[in-house]
This record gives structure tokens, sequence and C-alpha cells, in this order.
């Protein structure tokens, strides 16, 4: 739980410091890798370790991008609805079989075009956050089954328009996993923009 708070700490630090930068640069001048009506399908594997054991997950996760906002003229956030799956196994106090699946809004910000020094390193780069409710069919958390809070917070390092890198945190009812994956995404982006 500390590591998923330290990400969304880090995240809203990115999101609020970011735009006095962007300032001196020119207004919207950059985008994002998403347009309403794109759809996303990830996989991700997740591990957690802790005092009471050990634990695996798969993510398989379908999102949905329903709008796009332009915060102040420059800062491009895209609003999703995505559903998401875990498949967990725990060893030691966790030992067991977990499996269920929730419902999450997403945002995403994005630098994709972003001028000068600071864009040629955050150009390819998608911050993410998520949060809604779970239902675990079977869970190896103490009995923890049943419907729960999840959230999701991270980065997609695109390699392509259409293909990224996950690296993130899941938080999912009791369970706090690092994870790592691949992103499809199906559907245009938006054009780049020039820098004025």
């Amino acid at each position: 739980m500390k590591r998923f708070a330290v990400l969304v700490v880090l995240t809203v630090a990115l999101v609020v410091a970011l735009p006095g930068a962007l300032f001196a640069q020119s207004s919207n001048s950059f985008t994002s890798y998403y347009q309403p009506g794109n759809v996303a399908a990830s996989i991700e594997a997740g591990a957690s370790f802790g005092y009471y054991g050990f634990s695996l997950a798969a993510y398989p996760s379908l999102e949905f991008m329903i709008a796009k906002y332009n915060i102040g003229d420059v800062i491009p956030l895209d609003i999703g609805a995505e559903v998401r799956g875990r498949v967990g196994l725990g060893i030691g106090s966790y030992a067991g079989f977990g499996l269920g699946v929730g419902g999450l809004a997403t945002a995403h910000m994005g630098f994709r075009g972003m001028p000068g020094d600071l864009g040629a390193y955050l150009s390819k780069i998608d911050l993410y956050i998520g949060l809604g409710l779970a239902y675990d069919f079977q869970s190896s958390y103490y009995n923890s089954f049943g419907l729960g809070f999840v959230s999701i917070a991270g980065l997609n390092y695109f390699l392509s328009d259409s293909m990224a890198v996950v690296l993130g945190e899941a938080y999912w009812h009791g369970f706090a996993d690092t994870t790592i994956g691949l992103r499809l995404k199906f559907g245009s982006a938006e054009a780049a923009k020039k820098a004025m």
C-alpha cells in the first residue's frame, strides 16, 4: 500500500507541477495517444511481498476511452472505463487461489509531441490512474471474497502508436501488487501537434 501511495503522490505532483514548466512552451503543443472510442487491451503480471507471504497475480483488462479534455489548453486528459480481472496465487499465509473481476473509472495524461528537451524524454509516456470496485469470487487473502475497492496507477511507455509497455501498481481488495505488462491499443491516436 505504501508503494501505491508513493506512486499516486508522484503522479499527482507531476500533474500539478508540469503545467508551470509547460506554460513557457507554446500552449496546446502536445497531445495523447488516445481518442474517444479507442479500445485498449492489457495483460499485466504482478507480485507482492509482505510479512505474511508472497503472491503472484495476472491482471487482464479491457479499457474503453470515453472522453478527451484539454485542461488549461495545456494538459491532454483522457477519461475511460475499464473492466479488469485478477487471477492470483498466494504463498505463505496468503496460500490459495484468487479470482475476481471489477470495473474502474480511469484517467490518462499523455505527453505525445511535447516540444523541447523535456519532450524528448516524456513524449512516449502516458500516466494513468483508476479507481473502482471489484468482486472476488474466491480470494487467498483471509477469505476476503466479495465486494471491495480496487485502484491502479502507473505509466504506459508507448513503443508505437498502438503498443505500450505497462509499469504500475494495483491495489485489489487487500493486495498491493507491482505490475509489468503489455498494452495493445485499437483505434487512431490524436495527431501530434507541432510546437508554435
